[in-house]
């Protein structure tokens, strides 16, 4: 019989291992190491791999935070630096007594300190990447007398700023060119202070932004010294009337025990132009607080700063400074010329003057800008006379209140503003002109004599005017044109000056067609409406009679032709 086969039964589960204790683990692992021979070469090659591996990392690592730290100093010493550096120039410039020399690399200050005069030379050199100082003190505050100089301090290095100094005057938006010619006009001092901050590493520039006002009062603050140093002067415009009369002016002398004498500086040019470097112009003494320019010319602007000349020969601070100037003079050489309708006036610039008022007649007739020619535009028939006036923002001021201001058209030119009559050109023949003239009106009238005879009468005249120029009338005389009853003008007498002409051998029922215009140097007008004349008719061309009786008759005409 066939068996049927099984699988074999699974085999019976190993039976579990109780845990074994920390220490049986030990000695177990000691026994296999006690039967180990040791690394095989590829253990040993990965082993060497890993040791140098983290050597470098941990070399790298060292490197690194060493380097960090280094550039940390570094932008530290540089940041140092310039706060110090940015304090030092506001000590100094706060109580600086003068400043002696101002470009856009180099400041040097006079700065007074415990009595005693230190001078302080500032030099930037972006070649050799330094901002240094230079300290030179002196024993008495005159900063005169025995001295002795220190050697050069850097304050920064790796300076990179090529523009470090500023300095600024009377306005607040544009600063004074440098290098500063007239160190008395600053104001405030402004420094841009820039560095890189690590050696051998680009990165951005530290940099630090910072100014000071500088009044030339030396020391204000930290010693307690009293201010012993001469003090800026007040300056006040006292002219007057500003703009008509020679600037007047007045100053304060705050420190008057070591003020030996007065310099009074003065920036002039003619209105319109760029302002002209100061110079000296007035040498008053120290008991003068006052002084008039006298040799400021007509349409001329001024800025005027004092100060003074001190006990030990020094120059004090500068006062503030003052800005007027005057109206322009008289307006020369205007002349008008005639145009047909039109009159062109043309005058002499004026010094100063940045427009001109055109009177006609004596009224204001037009605002023009800086000009020297008007063409006033009319119509035939006008005659006038003309006058100019000059104007600046100083008599522009004197008429209207505002440097600004512009006086309206028709104002008389006698009218008295609050600095007088105004400054008018004079009245003369070459300042009067004429256009062409008007239409004249005219009348044609027949004569028995188979004539016309033409009468004119000349056009009013518009202004006050010339009746004539150069020896030629305004109406010099005029021209006569005829024509047919139909058909086109032709000219028929030239220019005349009668009153009345004839027009002779006029056919017999002949209708003429009349217009004329009257001319000058100017030119001519236009025409005057048409007039005509009708001359007596021609004798008939027959004449025929019939029916005859003693009570009548019959007559019967046949008239001759006629146009």
């Amino acid at each position: 019989m066939n068996r049927i086969s099984r699988p074999p039964a699974p085999p019976a589960p190993a039976p579990a291992r109780a845990p074994r204790s920390p220490r049986a683990r030990f000695v177990a692992w000691r026994a296999r190491a006690g039967r180990d021979e040791g690394f095989t070469l590829v253990e040993q090659i990965i082993a060497i791999g890993l040791a140098t591996i983290l050597g470098v990392i941990g070399v790298v690592t060292y490197q690194k935070i060493n380097r960090q730290a280094i550039e940390a100093r570094q932008r530290v010493e540089v940041a140092t630096g310039i706060d110090d550096a940015n304090g030092q120039l506001l000590r100094d410039v706060n109580d600086a007594m003068s400043i002696r020399a101002a470009d856009a690399q180099h400041l040097t200050l006079a700065v007074i300190r415990d009595g005693a005069c230190v001078v302080r030379d500032y030099t930037a050199d972006t070649t050799a990447k330094t901002l240094s100082v230079v300290s030179t003190f002196y024993e008495q505050a005159s900063c005169s007398g025995a001295s002795e100089a220190t050697p050069p301090k850097v304050l920064l290095v790796r300076y990179t700023q090529p523009a470090t100094f500023t300095y600024w005057g009377e306005s607040e938006t544009i600063p004074i060119p440098s290098p500063v010619e007239d160190v008395r006009n600053i104001r405030r001092v402004q420094w841009e202070l820039a560095a890189e901050p690590y050696v051998d590493r680009d990165a951005p520039d530290v940099t630090l932004m910072s100014s000071q006002f500088f009044d030339g009062r030396g020391e204000s603050s930290g010693s307690g010294t009293p201010e012993l140093q001469a003090k800026r002067p007040l300056l006040t415009l006292t002219t007057e009337v500003p703009g008509r009369d020679a600037p007047s002016m007045t100053w304060t002398d705050p420190t008057p025990t070591l003020t030996a004498g007065w310099v009074v500086t003065r920036a002039r040019e003619a209105e319109r132009l760029e302002p002209g470097s100061f110079l000296a112009i007035a040498w008053p003494d120290a008991g003068t607080l006052t002084f008039t320019d006298t040799t400021l010319q007509p349409g001329e602007r001024a800025t005027y700063v004092v100060y003074a000349i001190l006990t030990d020969g020094s120059n004090g601070p500068s006062s503030n400074s003052i800005d007027t100037g005057l109206r322009p003079d008289v307006v020369t050489g205007v002349v008008a010329t005639g145009q047909p309708t039109a009159i062109k006036v043309d005058w002499v610039a004026a010094i100063g003057a940045t427009g001109y008022d055109v009177y006609r007649d004596g009224s204001l007739a037009a605002n023009v800008g800086a000009t020297t020619t008007y063409t006033d535009a009319l119509a035939y028939g006008h005659t006038h006379d003309y006058r100019v006036v000059a104007t600046n923002r100083w008599e522009q001021k004197l008429t209207t209140g505002s440097e600004t201001g512009r006086l309206p058209i028709g104002d008389a030119i006698t009218k008295t503003y609050s600095g007088g009559v105004r400054l008018a050109s004079a009245v003369t023949a070459a300042a009067g002109a004429f256009t062409a003239p008007a239409a004249p009106t005219i009348t044609a009238t027949p004569n028995a004599n188979w004539s016309n005879t033409v009468t004119r009468t000349y056009a009013a005249w518009v202004g006050t005017g010339p009746t004539s120029k150069a020896g030629a009338a305004r109406d010099r005389g005029w021209e006569v044109q005829a024509a047919p009853l139909t058909g086109g003008f032709t000219d028929l007498w030239s220019e005349s000056t009668a009153a009345a002409q004839t027009h002779s051998s006029r056919p017999a029922g002949a209708t003429t067609r009349y217009q004329a215009r009257t001319c000058n140097a100017s030119g001519c007008g236009p025409y005057s409406p048409v007039v005509s004349a009708l001359q007596r008719p021609p004798a008939p061309a027959s004449c025929t009679t019939a029916a005859a009786s003693t009570r009548g008759m019959q007559v019967t005409v046949n008239p001759a032709g006629m146009e």
